[in-house]
């Protein structure tokens, strides 16, 4: 480690984000497990659905600017460009905060449209506006290289460790108190640690940004627009990927009755576990990635990812072993005996996983190298494929067959975009059997 300090930050930034991603890992069974006791599989399956739109719907607000925030104050941070930094962060900022308030309102006025409860729509919309608000800061707080500080506020598809602890409290106060909730109840449970996160995270970004560059001077005057031109491509990426993984939901949403929703949601869920170390990877990664290919040293970037990929995968390949033979049981304890019925759910979707985690940071590398807009043709196309499958396939197989699709969409975007980085960049992102 002193000789490299390259795997010096990885492994101290893969530290933390371990740490984090297995309280959020954890605490996410413990909340999808007390909502399934808490709630009806009725109102269960519409908690799904609702979190499918707004898993993408935030992703819209925010604009790309995540991953472009990232990239951009790696690149100044390495030159010691502290205007510059100062400049891209209050940009982001402002394009940021500004979009997701409006697109928060939006889905307020619009929410019974896509087929919300009228109750719901702004409980709803709030909800939006503090998980779009926090992965804004989070992404801030990972471009200034403080990875131990973005682990306690990253992760997991309702917030990070802080935004999860609290919810699980109060859902874990219910149960014992009151045994039934209504989604209302829930989804307000949601905001409440939500907002405790995104207001902690936003304190911290204040202070380090004071630190490191001094005071920021907001004005109103707007930034320039090149910069969404810059997050586009990202942004269009990020919206196709959720097409992909959640395509499913909505077409069942359509087709099928709510319980059949939450035991796909419940099978989905379960599957993300298989993921956790390819999450820990990205996150790690994209400031390491960006700085590597800066300099040209592709074949050091190449041997750093590869060796990640291939240690992630390990337990990635243990863990589905215990999906294979003990599935029903898992989904039972969780989330009780209803939801048993999904472990061939759960077969499938893996698959799709497998190959996602096989692959390597390979998306990641385009985003990060300036190859945004292939990538974002690649998951554009595959996502759009992806709800064609699942239009098709959910009328003949159910669960089965929108389990099968979002796979194939899986593994067509995986392959193709692992070609593609060879082709553009000259690397192999995949996992191997040598790692020297």
């Amino acid at each position: 480690m002193k000789k490299s300090p390259l795997y010096l930050r990885i492994l101290k930034g893969g530290f933390w984000k371990i740490l984090g991603t297995g309280l959020v890992s954890i605490l996410s069974l413990i909340i999808n497990g007390l909502l399934a006791r808490l709630l009806t599989p009725e109102d269960m399956g519409n908690y799904s659905y609702i979190l499918s739109l707004v898993t993408p719907i935030s992703i819209f607000a925010g604009l790309g600017l995540g991953t472009t925030i990232i990239r951009e104050l790696s690149g100044a941070i390495s030159e010691e460009d502290n205007s510059k930094a100062l400049t891209l962060i209050q940009w982001v900022i402002k394009w940021g905060l500004g979009s997701i308030i409006l697109v928060s309102i939006l889905m307020g006025f619009s929410g019974e449209m896509m087929g919300l409860q009228s109750d719901l729509t702004w409980l709803t919309a709030a909800w939006l506006l503090i998980l779009a608000g926090q992965k804004l800061v989070t992404e801030i707080i990972r471009g200034l290289q403080k990875t131990n500080l973005a682990a306690l506020f990253h992760g997991g598809r309702i917030g990070g460790a802080v935004a999860s602890l609290i919810t699980a409290i109060l859902l874990y106060w219910s149960w014992i108190s009151l045994q039934y909730i209504q989604l209302k109840s829930a989804l307000f449970f949601l905001i409440i640690g939500g907002l405790f996160s995104f207001l902690l995270a936003a304190v911290i970004l204040g202070k380090n940004i004071k630190k490191l560059f001094g005071k920021m001077d907001f004005s109103f005057q707007l930034p320039p627009i090149f910069i969404l031109g810059v997050s586009l491509p990202v942004l269009i990426h990020d919206i196709s990927t959720s097409l992909l993984s959640l395509s499913g939901i909505w077409v069942l949403k359509i087709f099928q009755p709510a319980s059949d929703i939450a035991i796909y949601g419940t099978a989905q869920q379960l599957t993300s576990l298989l993921i956790i170390l390819q999450n820990i990877n990205i996150f790690v990664l994209s400031p390491e990635i960006a700085t590597l290919f800066a300099r040209g040293e592709l074949k050091r970037m190449e041997k750093m990812q590869r060796r990640v990929t291939t240690l992630a995968s390990i337990p990635m390949l243990i863990a589905f072993l215990f999906l294979l033979f003990g599935g029903e049981k898992i989904l039972a304890f969780l989330y009780g005996d209803f939801y048993s019925i999904g472990k061939p759910v759960v077969m499938v979707l893996a698959i799709g996983i497998i190959s996602h985690v096989l692959s390597g940071s390979c998306g990641l590398t385009l985003a990060m190298t300036g190859y945004q807009v292939d990538l974002m043709k690649i998951s554009l196309i595959s996502g759009l494929l992806t709800l064609i499958l699942s239009l098709i396939m959910v009328n003949y197989f159910g669960l089965l067959g929108a389990a099968g699709a979002a796979s194939t969409g899986y593994i067509i975007k995986n392959i193709w975009t692992l070609l593609v980085v060879k082709r553009k960049i000259g690397i192999w992102t995949c996992a191997t059997l040598n790692i020297n």
